[in-house]
């Protein structure tokens, strides 16, 4: 999955929420997001980027028990 939603709305934790609340994930969900916004989920992180003072990518998964 990839999501890509607009900076400093939210939009990209309420994306991940969604994704978690709906057990949607069975692979990786990418997320790109503004650099100053700090994401929390259920997921494991696997890789995060942060260009410059604007743009994060990170790469989730789901965590294995």
């Amino acid at each position: 999955m990839f999501s890509d939603p607009p900076y400093t709305t939210g939009l990209a934790q309420k994306s991940l929420n969604l994704v978690a609340e709906l057990n949607l994930l069975n692979g990786l969900i990418i997320v790109e997001h503004g650099a100053e916004e700090i994401l929390t989920s259920n997921f494991e992180v696997v890789h995060k980027i942060i260009y410059g003072r604007t743009t994060a990518i990170e790469i989730f998964e789901r965590k294995l028990s």
